[in-house]
């Protein structure tokens, strides 16, 4: 009687201890896969007639010319797949950037346009920064905001902004 009482005592912590273990595995590979991704295009296609150099406007701010399915992932969390032209590199590493804008095409104005002001998002990195990734599609995770950047003489230099703390390559 002892023995069995044992023996499923054994069972029971091997097979909690084989639950534990898979639910981690299961956590590590979501981790791993990251956030849900969304489409470069659900964010740059639209157009919304801005005039550049766009001024504020507090009675007519730009941000309501953009369409509700932008608006919507305002806040949200996500990854963008797109191409790092960086602005602010670390001072004490320049293989690594701390502040890039995030295009949908490889290099900006010299892809034969100049990118309209709905075609790039401001990406700051949290912590250490990310590894500088040249000419590459890059996996930007984090948290989006429909936030204008604008500048001293009121223009606005940035419409969409994301907080990150994750950068990988793409494709």
């Amino acid at each position: 009687m002892r023995m069995r009482a044992t023996t499923s005592l054994c069972l029971s912590s091997i097979g909690i201890a084989l639950f534990v273990a898979d639910l981690r595995i299961r956590t590590e590979a979501r981790r791993h896969q990251g956030l849900p991704k969304v489409a470069f295009a659900r964010i740059t296609g639209f157009d919304a007639g801005f005039d550049e150099p766009l001024a504020w406007d507090e009675a007519d701010p730009p941000t309501g010319r953009v369409p509700r399915r932008v608006q919507a992932l305002d806040g949200k969390s996500f990854a963008l797949e797109g191409y790092m032209q960086p602005l602010e590199y670390d001072e004490n590493d320049s293989s690594r950037v701390r502040q890039f804008l995030l295009t949908e095409l490889p290099v900006g104005c010299c892809a034969g346009h100049v990118p309209r002001m709905q075609d790039y998002v401001l990406v700051t990195m949290d912590g250490e920064g990310a590894d500088v990734i040249p000419l590459t599609s890059c996996l930007v995770e984090g948290r989006f905001a429909l936030e204008p950047w604008i500048d001293d003489e009121g223009d606005v230099l940035v419409l969409f902004q994301m907080r990150s703390s994750r950068v990988r390559r793409g494709r």
